[in-house]
């Protein structure tokens, strides 16, 4: 795992966007290109940041059922 903090992920994810739409497919985490790499790291960080997120709430709303 890779500490991305959550708005260097979101930028990150963004950018990943953009090379998306330039190049018909998203950034490889095992390119060969470290700028490319970088930009899947940050949507991969995204998603956990998300997935956390998701799972606190959901454990908050449990906890006040």
């Amino acid at each position: 795992k890779v500490g991305i903090p959550e708005d260097e992920a979101r930028v990150l994810a963004r950018r990943a966007l953009q090379f998306k739409n330039e190049r018909g497919r998203l950034p490889d985490i095992n390119a060969a290109d470290a700028w490319e790499k970088r930009m899947a790291e940050g949507v991969a960080a995204l998603a956990r940041y998300r997935a956390q997120a998701k799972a606190a709430q959901a454990q908050g709303a449990s906890d006040n059922g």
